[in-house]
């Protein structure tokens, strides 16, 4: 289910009875978040992990930062968060998320400066070009004017030597222009090169989940539908880390944060061109596998997803984790729509959690839901 649908279908829930009483419903909104029904936070989790889709991923900024630090506060909310965590959570989130938007604003506007103004020289360099050669075109002039005296002067002697004169500066006037021509291209050429090469670069990390290096959630939504243009099988997997909220509070978003760049390495290890990778949100990564059916997609990449102990090696010591994930998998039915396949597969991925950890779960044909 897409954060969005996740919302919605949580706002569709009664509320709580004792949000009939007006009294309670403006302490609630103002000094006493920690009564808040599960419902309540489920929301705020929600809408915390949505924001990971509009954080503009690149070195310039620290988007890793700001990431770790909205995945925290998500991780703490619950029915029974107190009223000091909720109110932390609300002045972090009031003072940091406008300054780091205002500085995704101030890198996109200096990428932007960045292009006109080599559009700007490109303007110049023509406006240059265009003098130059009204400046060639008034020397060829003046020379032919030259020649046409030349052929008048009565000594043949002088007139020829006259003549071989005006040719040799002719020529050496026409060779200077056409290699002045072909440096000013080949300058032009190179400009153009760096202008697309830092457009695709800037690009390039928009796309890009700062921390793992795979797309973020919005990105994948973009590409998805091109894998589904015809109707070749494909299969996509839902894969949740098992217990790294724990992970997180006993070892440190440090451990954390090489955790998810393990699972990263080990779906990436799995891959091929063809396939489509991402973090989705927090602990929970999507991979999408054209033209592979689930039993073709798991044969593949079974062996990233086995259950196992791993040594992380941190520098200063060595510590051993256990490497657990549930999937959900789905292979996607004739006609269905984008949202309708990661939605099975997250289904799938909802249930293998309840029933069992560690394990890969196939949704069926028809969510319970859907008869």
């Amino acid at each position: 289910m897409s954060v969005v649908s996740g919302v919605l279908a949580r706002l569709r829930q009664p509320q709580a009875a004792h949000r009939e009483s007006e009294g309670a419903e403006k302490d609630r909104n103002v000094t006493a978040p920690a009564e808040l029904a599960e419902p309540g936070t489920a929301i705020a989790r929600e809408i915390f992990y949505a924001l990971e889709s509009f954080l503009l991923s690149t070195d310039d900024l620290d988007t890793a930062g700001i990431l770790r630090r909205i995945q925290e506060f998500a991780g703490r909310l619950s029915p029974e968060t107190g009223p000091a965590t909720i109110q932390e959570a609300r002045a972090w989130a009031g003072a940091a998320l406008p300054t780091f938007a205002g500085l995704q604003r101030e890198y996109v506007g200096a990428r932007e400066e960045e292009m006109w103004r080599l559009l700007d020289t490109y303007a110049a360099a023509e406006k240059q070009h265009s003098g130059r050669n009204e400046q060639v075109l008034a020397e060829l002039r003046t020379r032919q004017d030259r020649l046409q005296s030349a052929v008048s002067l009565d000594d043949l002697r002088l007139a020829r030597e006259t003549l071989e004169e005006e040719l040799r500066q002719s020529r050496e006037l026409v060779d200077r222009k056409a290699r002045e021509d072909k440096e000013r291209i080949a300058r032009l050429q190179q400009q153009v090169t760096q202008l697309q090469q830092s457009l695709v670069a800037v690009r390039g990390r928009a796309d890009l989940d700062a921390l793992t290096g795979l797309l973020h959630q919005g990105s994948l939504r973009r590409r998805l539908p091109a894998c589904l243009i015809d109707e070749r099988p494909c299969a996509v997997a839902f894969v949740d880390f098992d217990d790294f909220r724990r992970v997180n509070a006993t070892l440190g978003h440090e451990i954390g944060d090489r955790v998810l760049l393990l699972v990263a390495d080990q779906l990436r290890r799995a891959s091929r061109t063809t396939d489509l990778l991402a973090r989705f949100h927090a602990d929970r990564f999507c991979f999408v596998a054209p033209g592979n059916s689930v039993e073709q997609f798991l044969q593949r990449a079974g062996g990233a997803l086995s259950r196992r102990h791993v040594r992380l090696d941190l520098g200063d010591r060595v510590i051993s984790v256990l490497f657990s994930v549930s999937t959900g998998v789905a292979t996607r039915r004739p006609g269905e729509s984008p949202n309708q396949f990661l939605d099975r597969a997250d289904w799938a991925l909802r249930e293998a959690k309840r029933v069992r950890r560690g394990s890969v779960l196939q949704a069926p044909t028809v969510l319970p839901s859907e008869t």
